[in-house]
């Protein structure tokens, strides 16, 4: 094999490798689809050129370079789709999509019968070698074509980057633009416009920047939120700014998330976590661990523990997870410090019923769940709810959480 044909192959694992995890995602969005079939573009794209580096005959070369002509011509149709679903600038007449595509599906019947963009290829060693096609009328209107349409994917994207309020949306949008744009002046620089300056034939090679694209977009995926295929990072990076302690065990009470604050409050070092469980935790008080145990072990998904740790007493809500099968995944343990529930309470003048119910409201509970833990009617709990935003001149939970926030 020679050496674009290696890289090729490499570049092909990597775009299969991403469109599998791609498939694989519970969020399977219109983007989602997209991104997929824009990435079996590139792989047929960078198949025909891969194997089309390594024959031998010039019919065998033309015969690939065939083959990889509609990932060519359909890519480009994918990307201004992609573009305009992102940032929310799809037009919603019927008649769009079939246009968007017609010009893709007209070259490609060319294509069928006749080379296109090159006009004939030469072999230098082991390596082929292509000759643009620049009298030809068609070759400049594919260039025409494509470059219109990643004219649109920069204006689609810029406006959007411009309009939207969301700094990871920005930064989203400034990594697909740059992607694009590098991508494209690479696609036109060494086939077309060398060969025109120089006088040489082109290496055939364009493909293999698409790697440049694909590296821009998982980066935009895995970094900054993208189409949502990593939701867990994106939940711990939530986590990491609770101020509250938050700790997940999983389903053998080893610690799986842990944020920094629960680190400061349950003293924990950053690389003491291996194999650390519930037990560990806990270990200096057998009665909080009789509590954790027969909380594990009775009918009950929540609980609600006193924890003194260090000179500080928390109040720990715990809640038993289960995933979509209905199986035990492990315990969700957010604590907050007792003096702080205490603080709102005689800042406000609560009564100490009104006080357990901040501290339910605080940890996300229903209305409905909060009756059940505190054995009273769900009007009543209502009514204290109504109290308590009353004392404490606010209107939500959302309201409630900010002004702990601030204490």
């Amino acid at each position: 094999m020679t050496l674009p044909s290696i890289i090729a192959l490499v570049e092909i694992i990597i775009a299969s490798t991403i469109a599998f995890l791609t498939l694989l995602s519970k969020n399977r969005t219109q983007l989602n689809n997209l991104f997929i079939l824009m990435l079996l573009c590139l792989i047929i794209w960078l198949f025909g050129g891969m194997i089309g580096y390594s024959v031998e005959t010039k019919e065998e070369a033309i015969f690939w370079f065939k083959f990889a002509s509609p990932g060519f011509l359909f890519l480009h149709a994918c990307t201004l789709h992609f573009c305009l679903v992102y940032t929310g600038s799809l037009p919603k007449r019927r008649l769009f999509l079939p246009l968007l595509y017609l010009p893709s599906v007209i070259f490609f019947l060319f294509s069928i019968n006749r080379l296109i963009v090159f006009s004939d290829f030469f072999q230098t060693g082991n390596i082929w070698l292509g000759a643009p096609a620049y009298g030809d009328p068609l070759f400049y209107l594919i260039i025409l074509h494509y470059t219109a349409y990643y004219i649109l994917c920069f204006i689609v994207l810029l406006r959007f980057r411009r309009r939207t309020e969301s700094r990871m949306k920005q930064t989203q949008s400034l990594i697909i633009f740059l992607s694009i744009l590098i991508t494209e002046i690479l696609f036109n620089l060494e086939p077309f416009v060398l060969p025109l300056i120089t006088g040489k034939h082109s290496f055939l090679c364009s493909q293999l920047f698409s790697i440049i694209w694909v590296a821009g977009i998982w980066i935009a995926i895995f970094f900054y939120g993208l189409m949502d295929l990593f939701p867990a990072k994106t939940y711990m990076e939530m986590l990491y700014q609770i101020s509250s302690p938050v700790i997940l065990f999983d389903p053998e009470d080893r610690i799986s998330l842990i944020n920094d604050s629960a680190r400061t409050d349950f003293n924990i070092a950053k690389g003491n976590l291996k194999n650390l469980k519930i037990t560990d935790l806990f270990r200096d008080s057998e009665t909080v661990l009789d509590q954790i145990k027969y909380f594990k072990n009775n009918g009950e998904n929540n609980a609600t523990l006193d924890i003194i740790k260090g000179n500080k007493q928390f109040r720990c809500g715990f809640t038993k997870l289960f995933n979509r099968f209905g199986e035990y995944s492990g315990v969700l343990l957010v604590a907050r410090e007792k003096q702080e529930i205490e603080n709102i309470r005689n800042s406000f003048n609560l009564t100490k019923r009104e006080s357990e119910i901040v501290f339910y409201l605080l940890h996300g509970r229903a209305n409905k769940e909060i009756s059940q833990e505190l054995g009273i009617a769900p009007r009543t709990v209502k009514a204290h709810i109504t109290s308590i935003y009353s004392k404490c001149n606010i209107k939500n939970r959302i309201e409630l959480i900010r002004m702990m926030e601030m204490k």
